[in-house]
């Protein structure tokens, strides 16, 4: 099967569709199911702002990996992220989390508690990822 083309707009509906989708997993006990959807909330933002920086309506084919680290270097976020240190120790905090190889992991490898911190890395009002990604990617 050929691989979808990720449009700039998909990829914020998709942002915001993963995260409805993590709530609705921690809020149901499916703890390592919604940290591991929890990272394309993240993956997406970034996706996003790569096509916008760029200047493109699709994310090319170079950029369709899942590494956040290499994703906010390209997003052209890094250097602002880094003079926000609270929020980037969370960002460095959050990928020692997250990581693609979630997907094999077993039900019992994730605690309410390790959902529950990324759940405060992701919504603090001050330094949450999500809006600090909201706020600086339109």
């Amino acid at each position: 099967m050929a691989q979808k083309r990720q449009h700039k707009d998909d990829l914020k509906d998709v942002a915001e569709a993963r995260l409805v989708e993590f709530d609705l997993l921690r809020s149901n006990g499916r703890y390592a199911a919604a940290v591991y959807i929890s990272g394309y909330v993240i993956e997406n933002y970034l996706k996003r702002s790569i096509c916008l920086r760029m200047n493109l309506d699709e994310l090319p084919p170079i950029f369709h990996v899942h590494d956040l680290k290499d994703l906010l270097e390209y997003s052209g976020l890094l250097k602002d992220a880094q003079l926000k240190t609270t929020m980037y120790q969370i960002f460095e905090e959050y990928c020692s989390i997250w990581f693609p190889a979630l997907r094999y992991a077993s039900p019992k490898d994730i605690s309410q508690r390790t959902c529950d911190t990324v759940h405060k890395y992701f919504l603090d009002p001050n330094d949450g990822l999500v809006p600090y990604l909201r706020g600086n990617i339109p």
